[in-house]
């Protein structure tokens, strides 16, 4: 499963400590981060909680946004219609994000509003 990979990185996690967390083998978890072999509905659970989002989410069948994160005022991209440039900048953002971390992100945050300024 794709996702896990990206949700994975969102920890700052490895392959090794993420199984090792789950405890589960190495392989097992690479296999199903690669998309080599499907977990189990137990283990899809295990996942699921563990990374803090549904089952669903895990295979695709809905957003990560919940009705709480809506009330906090997070949006379902489905929900709200951007420009190619801005859906662009959004992807950059979240790449920014998995690979050099949530302080990068408010940096850029910052360096925007000041453009803005």
């Amino acid at each position: 499963m794709k996702i896990l990979r990206e949700l994975r990185k969102e920890k700052n996690l490895t392959i090794a400590k993420t199984a090792e967390f789950l405890n589960m083998p190495f392989e097992t978890y690479r296999s199903y981060e690669a998309g080599k072999n499907q977990a189990d509905y137990e283990t899809l659970v295990k996942l699921a909680d563990f990374f803090g989002v549904t089952v669903d989410y895990l295979l695709g069948r809905e957003s990560i946004i919940t009705n709480d994160d809506r009330a906090k005022g997070w949006v379902d991209s489905d929900m709200v219609r951007v420009a190619p440039i801005e859906a662009e900048m959004l992807e950059v953002f979240r790449e920014v994000g998995l690979k050099r971390g949530k302080e990068v992100q408010k940096t850029l945050i910052t360096v925007a509003k000041n453009l803005c300024n």
